[in-house]
């Protein structure tokens, strides 16, 4: 499950299990962009909707942290939202439609438009990644990347095609390079996304 977390040499308990942003500082140490712990920095409510931000006032160059919900049975995700070259890239789709929609309000506060997502990539197949993809499809008019290995139950799952099947390797072609590397283990087919030129890796559940 997604949250990023700033670094710390010290470990944290945390009663989630949560997938990190990495980003290394420009001393190059290796730091946790998300705080692995009880969510600390602020809560809201947002139309009912229950809202956290776990992620400390350190600005990560061309991406948003979406503001997400706590799902008490299942902890706490993350959706990101890149900046990429002359579009929008979605990292995961969170829950629900309700994760839809403050994806969705994400982008506007960004101060960018909705038809500027264009592309979408779903770290690995489970339902807390997938499913806000539905509403959102609905709605907006992009693609959908994912691993070959969880494709056909992304497919299923969520009643649209995967039109950008990777096996690992690959580079989407924004913010100097993104590099797809094919992480398995949480699930056959999870990738994790490494933005050299800022130094940061989206690692979907690939770690906890």
């Amino acid at each position: 499950m997604h949250a990023p977390v700033p670094a710390s040499s010290e470990a944290h308990s945390s009663a989630y299990s949560m997938s990190p942003l990495f980003s290394a500082h420009p001393d190059n140490e290796l730091s946790l962009r998300a705080e692995q712990g009880t969510p600390v920095a602020e809560s809201a409510a947002n139309n009912g909707r229950s809202m956290v931000s776990i992620l400390k006032d350190i600005p990560i160059e061309n991406i948003r942290i979406v503001p997400c919900r706590i799902m008490k049975s299942r902890g706490i995700v993350k959706s990101f939202l890149v900046e990429g070259d002359n579009r929008l890239i979605l990292v995961d789709t969170e829950f629900s439609d309700a994760d839809a929609d403050i994806i969705m309000d994400g982008i506007k506060d960004m101060g960018r438009k909705h038809e500027e997502l264009k592309l979408c990539v779903l770290t690995h197949r489970h339902g807390d990644h997938t499913g806000g993809l539905k509403k959102l499809k609905k709605t907006l008019k992009f693609q959908v990347m994912a691993h070959e290995l969880d494709m056909p139950a992304i497919q299923k799952s969520t009643g649209y095609d995967v039109e950008s099947v990777v096996k690992g390797g690959e580079t989407i072609p924004d913010c100097g390079g993104i590099r797809v590397l094919h992480t398995p283990g949480h699930t056959e087919g999870s990738i994790s996304l490494h933005l050299p030129r800022i130094k940061t890796l989206i690692a979907g559940d690939a770690m906890a």
